[in-house]
Order: structure tokens, then C-alpha cells, then sequence
């Protein structure tokens, strides 16, 4: 037995033990756990000041700051509320609009959108638990633990609030080495613990935490099991070993496949979930290390609201898909040497800066939506799927925006502008499909759409648009292409790639009428990667490629 597919661990800079290290928390909660108490009464739950009581569990002055997750219960909301204050047994939390985090099953899932954690005042026969370990340090440590090679664990201080929660063991004498994260499935007061399986061997003198938060993304990833969600707390972690899933070191996420258990990490800036931009998002930091990927998602597996910077260490990569079914969401990587995003993964809403010596966003199989590739050294995309993408930029004579190789390629509504090689470089071979719908490129160094071979009849150029000053090599497929006399953008040097309305410029790429087969419908599109506003979604579209490119997010 290990440890639940929907246990979520915490890393936050705040993780210390206060005693031997500080990666030795458990940092473990399982909101799944079938063992809470199930006694729990909340009064004035439908307002900003609930107050939390039990019969079976004296809330402590040390339960302030920590979290109460309330499971289920009739007209009760799911998610975690803040401990604010502690008085006569009782605890009252903290759950104005906006400062709760919900639950669903599969993870948390928002922000609460209404005050309180009920929609009635009074609740009763509430399941739920306390959860610690989003705190800093352990609500309990000791030395003095025994075990005795089964699920019994003999500590004092025992307390029925920790069910759900995680317990790491390690040292003693006497017996084996007992190391590891057990979850807390029940409790004799005062006395001992119950675990989730049976510990190593038979030893006294064991160190006990409960509680506690991860100091180190690479921790998180040595103690996760497939299908955990890692969250990360706003800060900088230095990444000081190359080693995956070790402290301090490089976290690879696991995936179990056949049980659609995918593990995810998530940045936050203040609550979980709240899905930070710009500077609040966490940093993992390239220490003195090279030859790394600072993380990697071996067999699936998700990362989102996160910077990585490979600070031009050698062979370093941002993010490594090293399995068709890894993505990133929301993820900048800056100054990689050997791919910002690289592998067979799926990038969305990433963006990735400072890159040299290799493409900043690569693979034969990756898939591309709505990501910037800015100011990079070397080629911006090689991705066989590209959607709504931006490739601006990038220096050096042979750094073209969008390359295409391998055995089939799509870039649909890309914008290629100011790199030192080709906008979109066709590299088809005979067997190659290849096509290029709506997309646009202007002032490439390099020529805005150019074919490095000859022309064949599996490439195909739909309603692309490029600047008069370009060559645009003939293809044998063509239709619809528009040659701008004039700048597209509204303020390229100032990172807006929406269209602007000059005639020639981006008035060309916009209002586009296209007849569907078939039906009566005709419809209006557009060209590049920012759609104009009012064409479905093209405010939020020109908000995401401001000031500079996602650059200023990072």
C-alpha cells in the first residue's frame, strides 16, 4: 500500500523542521482520507466568520494559522478555510469571498466565490479534518517514537486533529533504518498512531514529524506518488543538485497511465489556485549545476504557474517532456542552453526567453497553443503543432521563428516578426505534409515564409499574409495569400502584436470572408495570432501578447 493518488503535498519556502533539516516535514494531506472525524458542527457558516467546534477534538492556539478542510456534510461548501482564531474550544476561520479554496474530487479546483462554507447557518455531522501541512513548521516532533514493524507508531501527543495529514519517520536504534511518509489513519489519543501500511522494522528512538511543508520542489518530487498535486507557494528555490527527486534537486512527475493518475505541480502566489502571473508565480533557480533538466514529466504528468530559469548553465533544459502526455501551463523558462520546452509535450500559454544553442521550444511531436518564444538566440519553434503562437525576436542568422520537420507539421494563426533567419522555414521533404493556415510574418531578416527545397504539392499555404520586402518561394499549393504594404502590429517594438488598422498593414488580416461547404454560413477570419477584438475572443487573445510578449510576466 502507498500513499492516496489524491493526496496533495505543499512546498513553500517558509518548510523547517526547526530541528535536524528542513526537508523532513511530511507536507502530506490526503483530502480523500475515509478516516476524519465525522462529528464536526459549524454556527454561522454562511458568513465570512464561521465558527468550527467538536465533540471529539479540542481546537489548540497552535491550530491558528492552519486549515480547516471540510469534506462533506448537507448544505455544507468543500474546500479548506484558514484557522483565524482559537477560543473556547472552538475556531473560528476565515471565509470571505475569495478566501477559501474548493474542492472537487480530482483536486483543488478555485477560490471561493461566496462568504462562508455553507449555504445555511447552522451545520451539523460535518466530516472533516485539520490540515498541517501548510504550515511551516511540524505541529508536533519528537524523538521518543516507536515502531514496531506494523502500522502503529507509539508517540505521545497523539491527537485525533491529524488524521488525513502526513506523518515522515525516520532514524532509531535497535532496528532497520525507518524512513518515509505514512498517512495517519487513526489515533489513540494521547497514545499512539495508525499509519496506512506497515513501517520498515522494529526501532525506538524515532524521529516523528507531523505536519510541516516541503522546502524543496525536488523533496516533493522523491515523496509524491502518481496522481499527487504538488502545490509550490511563491518564492525562489534554488535548484543546487541535478539529481531528480532529491532535495533540492530536479522533481521528475510520474504519471500512472493505465489508472489516469496524472500528477501535476502548481505555483500559487498567496492561496492554491489562485493561478498567478508576472513575478508571483515561483522560481526554480539554477544553482551551480549542469547537464539538467529542471523538471521533467517522465511518464505524463503537468506543471503550470511556474518560472524556470536555467541561469545559461550548460546542457540545461527548462521543462523535459520525456512522454507525449506532459504539459505546461502558464510556465516561462528563461535561459536554457539546451531547449526552454523540449520533448513530445504540450506547451499552453508558456512562454520561454534567453534561450542559446538550441530551440527554445522543440520536438518533432510537441504541440503548441498560444506560446511566445522572444528574444532567444536560436530558433524559436520546432514543434509539429502550433496554434495562436508567437516567434519575435529572435537574433542570429539561422534563428527562424517556426521551423518544420518531421513527417507532418500544422501552424495555424502563428505570427513570426523581427528574427534573424526565416519567419516559417519549410524543410519538406517528399513525404512530408505541411500547412500553414492564416499565419503571418514580417521583417524576418531572413525572408518571411520560406521553402528550403523544392516545391512540393504536400505543402500548403491557406490566406497567410507577409511584408512586400520578403520572398515568399513558390509552393504548389496557395490560396488566398495577402502581401502587407505596411507594419500589421498596433506597437511591435513595444510587444503588441494586435492588428493595427492601417491599410496594407492590419487591416489586410482582418475581416477575411470565408464560405463553409456544405451549409449556408459565412464567417470572418482573420490572420495571425492575435485575433482582433470582437472576432471570438480576441480581447483576451491581444491582452495575453502584451508588453513585451508575456515578457513582462516573467
Amino acid at each position: 500500500m502507498a500513499l492516496a493518488a489524491a493526496g496533495i503535498i505543499e512546498v513553500a519556502a517558509t518548510g523547517s523542521d526547526g530541528n535536524s533539516g528542513s526537508d523532513t516535514n511530511s507536507g502530506y494531506f490526503n483530502p480523500t482520507s475515509t478516516h476524519f472525524l465525522t462529528n464536526w458542527a459549524v454556527s454561522s457558516a454562511n458568513t465570512s466568520a464561521p465558527v468550527v467546534s467538536s465533540a471529539s477534538y479540542n481546537f489548540v492556539a497552535g491550530d491558528v494559522g492552519h486549515w480547516f478542510f471540510l469534506s462533506s456534510g448537507t448544505n455544507s461548501i468543500a474546500g479548506w478555510w484558514k484557522i483565524a482564531s482559537v477560543a473556547s474550544n472552538q475556531a473560528t476561520l476565515s471565509a470571505a469571498i475569495g478566501g477559501g479554496v474548493l474542492y472537487a474530487t480530482g483536486g483543488p479546483y478555485g477560490l471561493s466565490t461566496v462568504a462562508g462554507c455553507g449555504t445555511s447557518s447552522s451545520l451539523s455531522s460535518i466530516t472533516g479534518g485539520v490540515d498541517y501541512s501548510q504550515g511551516g513548521t511540524p505541529v508536533f516532533s519528537t524523538a521518543l517514537a516507536t515502531t514496531a514493524a506494523s502500522t502503529t507508531v507509539t508517540t505521545t501527543g497523539a491527537a485525533n486533529s491529524w488524521l488525513g495529514n502526513g506523518m515522515y519517520l525516520t532514524g532509531g536504534t535497535g532496528g532497520s533504518n525507518t524512513t518515509g511518509i505514512f498517512e495517519i489513519t487513526a489515533v489513540s489519543v494521547g497514545a499512539s498512531c495508525t499509519v496506512d501500511r506497515a513501517t520498515s522494522a522494529t526501532a525506538t528512538a524515532v524521529t516523528v514529524h507531523v505536519g510541516g511543508c516541503l522546502a524543496s520542489p525536488g523533496q516533493a518530487g522523491a515523496n509524491h506518488v502518481a496522481g499527487n498535486h504538488i502545490f509550490v507557494k511563491n518564492a525562489t528555490y534554488t535548484i543546487a543538485s541535478a539529481s531528480l527527486n532529491v532535495s533540492t534537486g530536479c522533481p521528475n512527475l510520474i504519471t500512472n497511465i493505465s489508472a489516469s493518475s496524472m500528477s501535476s505541480m502548481w505555483g500559487y502566489s498567496s492561496l492554491r489556485t489562485d493561478a498567478p502571473t508576472g513575478s508571483s508565480r515561483p522560481l526554480f533557480q539554477a544553482g551551480s549545476i549542469s547537464a539538467f533538466s529542471i523538471v521533467t514529466t517522465s511518464s505524463g504528468g503537468m506543471c503550470s504557474y511556474i518560472i524556470f530559469d536555467c541561469a545559461t548553465k550548460a546542457a540545461s533544459n527548462g521543462v523535459a517532456f520525456s512522454n507525449a502526455n506532459g504539459k505546461a501551463l502558464y510556465c516561462t523558462t528563461k535561459n536554457a542552453t539546451n531547449g526552454g520546452f523540449k520533448g513530445n509535450g504540450t506547451a499552453i500559454y508558456c512562454d520561454t526567453t534567453g534561450c542559446t544553442s538550441a530551440n527554445a521550444i522543440a520536438s518533432f511531436t510537441a504541440v503548441s497553443y498560444y506560446c511566445v518564444a522572444w528574444s532567444n538566440t536560436y530558433i524559436g519553434f520546432q514543434s509539429s503543432v502550433a496554434t495562436s503562437c508567437l516567434s519575435v525576436n529572435n537574433s542570429g542568422g539561422t534563428s527562424a521563428g517556426f521551423t518544420m520537420v518531421g513527417s507532418s507539421a500544422s501552424f495555424d494563426h502563428c505570427t513570426s516578426y523581427g528574427n534573424g533567419g526565416a519567419g516559417f522555414s519549410i524543410t519538406a521533404g517528399s513525404n512530408t505534409l505541411i500547412s500553414l493556415t492564416y499565419c503571418l510574418g514580417y521583417s524576418n531578416t531572413g525572408g518571411d515564409f520560406v521553402n528550403g527545397g523544392s516545391a512540393y504539392d504536400n505543402v500548403l499555404m491557406l490566406s497567410c499574409a507577409y511584408g512586400t520586402t520578403q520572398s515568399v518561394n513558390t509552393q504548389d499549393m496557395q490560396f488566398g495569400q495577402v502581401a502587407l504594404t505596411a507594419n500589421p502590429f498596433t506597437n511591435a517594438a513595444g510587444g503588441d502584436f494586435s492588428l493595427n488598422s492601417t491599410a496594407g498593414g492590419g487591416a489586410a488580416c482582418k475581416g477575411i470572408s470565408q464560405a463553409f461547404p456544405g451549409v449556408s454560413t459565412t464567417g470572418s477570419m482573420y490572420i495571425g495570432a492575435v485575433a482582433p477584438a470582437g472576432s471570438g475572443g480576441g480581447g483576451a487573445g491581444a491582452s495575453i501578447f502584451k508588453s513585451p510578449i508575456i515578457g513582462s510576466k516573467a
